[in-house]
Parts: C-alpha cells; sequence; structure tokens
C-alpha cells in the first residue's frame, strides 16, 4: 500500500494498492476552519488502520493553515475521531465535533 498526496489547493491524501484506490479523505477550508471531509476506505480494506492514517496525514498538512477544524461524523461512532482530538460540540444533539488547531 502506497500514500498519495495530490499536489492541489485542498489536502487529499489517497492510499492505493495496485493501483486500486482503498482510501481517501480531504480537508476543504479557508484561512479560519477547513471542514474534514470524506473519510473513506474500501470494505475490502477495513480495519487496518488506514482511515486513521489517512487522518493523522490530514492533521499534518493541516497544522498552521487553521483555527480549528471541524466535521460531521457519519459513523456513529465518535470515538474514532475522538482519539485525535475531536471533540463532540453537542453529544446530545449532533454529530458536529471539533478540534482547535491553533490558538
Amino acid at each position: 500500500i502506497s500514500v498519495r498526496c495530490d499536489d492541489d489547493p485542498h489536502i487529499r491524501p489517497q492510499t492505493a494498492s495496485e493501483n486500486r484506490l482503498i482510501g481517501f479523505g480531504r480537508i476543504l477550508g479557508d484561512a479560519y476552519t477547513g471542514q474534514l471531509l470524506d473519510i473513506m476506505t474500501d470494505p475490502d480494506f477495513r480495519c487496518r488502520g488506514i482511515a486513521g492514517h489517512i487522518v493523522r496525514l490530514l492533521l499534518e498538512q493541516a497544522e498552521g493553515q487553521f483555527i480549528g477544524l471541524f466535521l460531521i461524523d457519519g459513523t456513529g461512532r465518535p470515538e474514532f475521531y475522538e482519539r485525535f482530538g475531536f471533540v463532540q460540540a453537542n453529544a446530545e444533539t449532533d454529530r458536529l465535533m471539533y478540534l482547535e488547531v491553533s490558538s
């Protein structure tokens, strides 16, 4: 498995195995905040740490570019993002999560 990061305005790491896209994630944002989007892993390659690796790469690349990052957790497993420092904005009412990256 190799990791390729496209050099474009969006932060978008991808993982590929034998030219097959198996994982993807991106951040879109402005000068203040970024949104973590589309963290996906091919079902045949899940539970191998690929999504976590993609999130780590995105967070490394986002460092110093945003005041904070947010996401909407569509997994129903907020603990996945909490291990990277994200906190739920309101655990009882929504799936919005936030991470302060610089102050």
